[in-house]
């Protein structure tokens, strides 16, 4: 919002290109965030053009969004596209995570999960300080005590706080309904990540630095311990093997995993050819079903060369996924999806040797050239000439 001002009350292409990159770090940063912010700064842009009465601006400004998506290309545009592989599953169910009113008043902190109901071991509470910030900025301008430039920010940051925390209350799940917000936003509460940002944007209108002094004050105040730990953590390597594999090792002996089989994939999603998830873990990443002299040339994360002296099968051990590959005598090869774990085969003759290896996709590699244009672009923006460019002057 800041560069937005910036741009429309100076017209330096600068301020375009450090948006453009700030919003391709945002994008990259957060899955979440930019779906909601990104539109958001869009109508604040728009609202401001049209207070200014300058619409000659808007082409400019859309066009530093639009480079701002491609400088995240590399990233956005793949996850987009290919999400439709990946089976989306939750344990959670959006229903149940509706923050209660006096939760966004005071909920104490428990370190723990969201639960349904009102007894979560999740803090949902404004603020203190925050609710005082909203009803004091409603009181100056019912008063009248804004300044005109600032009062159409205010009005518009006061309407989607009221907005923003209807979302977050269960009678609007009829707009939850309707719109597939559940996909994206999965826990109602999440937008309290908005309620925070607009009460610190609240607090330009507030021209009392005495007042904000004693709100700084305030705010630490009330919230010491909150900074204080409550009690350390330390995971060991058991804590991860016993959520990740269906049986691991310790001093030497193996134990069965229970937690693998009743841990849900709601972070790591399964490839939609997964139909079983695997029920023991694989002695090693490739085998062949029948040659014995299967000779590994190298062996590091995502390249392995083999070798094989005899017709086989090879099977590899890896949930298939576009980027996969394998070469055999140096021709790339067809792979075959196996059922019902997701991996894949290959058939090879005597006497061939195999490159099986990650690469980037033709779509992926696009993408990252086209990221790497439209960041140079930005860069080009922010240290060039205005001159340089055709602006428009005031």
């Amino acid at each position: 919002a800041y560069l937005i001002d910036k741009y429309i009350s100076g017209k330096s292409l600068k301020y375009l290109g450090i948006l453009a990159i700030s919003l391709g770090l945002f994008f990259t940063s957060h899955n979440l965030a930019p779906l909601i912010f990104v539109p958001w700064l869009l109508i604040y842009a728009l609202l401001r053009i049209y207070l200014n009465k300058d619409y000659r601006l808007l082409p400019y400004l859309l066009g530093s969004f639009i480079l701002g998506f491609l400088v995240s290309a590399f990233w956005t545009v793949p996850a987009f596209i290919e999400r439709g592989l990946l089976q989306y599953s939750t344990p959670f169910n959006y229903i149940d995570h509706f923050p209660f009113i006096k939760q966004l008043i005071y909920s104490p902190w428990r370190y723990g999960a969201s639960l349904p109901g009102p007894y979560d071991d999740l803090s949902f509470q404004i603020g203190f300080i925050n609710l005082f910030i909203i009803i004091y900025a409603i009181y100056l301008l019912l008063k009248g005590a804004v300044v005109q430039n600032k009062r159409y920010f205010l009005i518009f940051i006061l309407c989607t706080m009221f907005f923003v925390l209807f979302l977050m209350n269960i009678r609007s799940d009829f707009l939850w309904r309707i719109f597939p917000l559940s996909n994206y936003v999965q826990f109602p509460w999440r937008f309290l990540m908005v309620t925070t940002f607009l009460t610190a944007a609240l607090t330009m209108i507030i021209n009392n630095k005495r007042l904000l002094i004693i709100m700084g004050i305030l705010s630490i105040v009330m919230n010491y311990n909150y900074f204080k730990p409550s009690g350390y953590f330390y995971p060991d390597d058991k804590y991860y093997l016993k959520r990740m594999l269906p049986y691991y090792e310790v001093n030497g002996q193996e134990i069965n995993s229970d937690e693998y089989f009743n841990y849900s994939e709601d972070y790591l999603l399964l490839p939609k050819w997964v139909t079983v998830r695997p029920n023991s873990l694989p002695d090693s990443k490739f085998y062949s079903t029948s040659a014995e002299d299967l000779d590994v040339k190298e062996n590091t994360k995502v390249n392995f060369t083999l070798e094989t002296n005899e017709a086989t099968e090879i099977i590899f051990n890896t949930y298939y996924f576009p980027g996969w590959q394998v070469t055999v005598n140096n021709k790339k090869m067809d792979l075959n999806l196996l059922k019902p774990y997701g991996n894949f085969a290959l058939r090879v003759e005597a006497n061939s040797t195999l490159k099986y290896f990650w690469k980037e996709t033709q779509l992926r590699l696009a993408m990252d050239l086209l990221s790497l244009a439209a960041f140079i672009f930005s860069l080009i923006l922010v240290v060039g000439k205005d001159k340089w460019f055709y602006v428009f002057k005031r």
